[in-house]
């Protein structure tokens, strides 16, 4: 089980996780949202087969 964090409520940060203000949040998660968009776009959130390397064959 993982630690109890004592002192703090849920969803509270604590003083070393200051939180951002509401438009930068906005902007942080857009930016995110747009990256993962491109990498699914492009291809590039998993290797293809042909981008791994492959190993030598024992012939």
């Amino acid at each position: 089980m993982p630690p109890e964090i004592h002192g703090a409520e849920k969803g509270q940060t604590t003083a070393h996780e200051p939180e951002l203000p509401l438009p930068w949040k906005q902007v942080q998660s857009a930016i995110w949202l747009i990256g993962l968009a491109i990498l699914f776009w492009q291809g590039w959130i998993w290797p293809t087969a042909t981008s791994m390397p492959t190993r030598p064959s024992a012939t």
